[in-house]
């Protein structure tokens, strides 16, 4: 059987708490001697993560799709130009043997708003880079159409991230 510690450790690698993990030993430590309770040692962690969670996130509204009409990236674009603190990145690119006019399209509306320094095209990105962006966005925006049920939502959800969806069938 694995130790309590261990199995502690584990979960806060899973679930990449990384400055949770960084002082574990230190509160554990505390907790041992007596300073802290345990109800204090799990709000220490915690909130040394969200803390740090919290600075990292600064009004950053993320897309993971591929660049089409259907995924309405667009009105991601036009919500940009409402919110003048917002910044979105758009994580995606055209699909192989697809007109890129879409794409030009988006990047004229950009301009066109006067939003392009606030709105990044990524383009493709492996796993881990989707994964980094979940993690630094304050929410994630899923725009496909009722009938289209997008993956990229759950899997947003799964990472903790308010997902704001617009197809019902997310909804609770």
């Amino acid at each position: 059987m694995i130790p309590v510690i261990e199995r502690i450790r584990q979960s806060l690698v899973c679930l990449h708490m990384a400055r949770a993990l960084e002082t574990l030993d230190q509160i554990l430590s505390r907790l041992e001697k007596g300073e802290i309770s345990a109800i204090e040692a799990i709000d220490e962690l915690l909130a040394e993560e969200l803390s740090l969670r919290e600075g990292r996130r600064i009004g950053v509204a993320l897309r993971t799709a591929r660049l089409m009409p259907i995924k309405n990236q667009s009105t991601l674009i036009r919500a940009t130009a409402a919110v003048p603190s917002m910044r979105a990145v758009l994580i995606g690119d055209v699909p192989p043997d697809t007109d890129a006019g879409y794409k030009s399209e988006l990047e004229s509306l950009t301009d066109k708003l006067g939003v392009r320094q606030r709105v990044i095209f990524a383009g493709s990105q492996p796993r881990d880079g989707v994964r980094e962006a979940l993690w630094r966005a304050s929410a994630a925006v899923n725009l496909s159409p009722v009938g289209l049920f997008d993956k990229a939502a759950l899997e947003s959800m799964a990472a903790g991230v308010p997902t704001i969806v617009s197809n019902p069938a997310f909804h609770p």
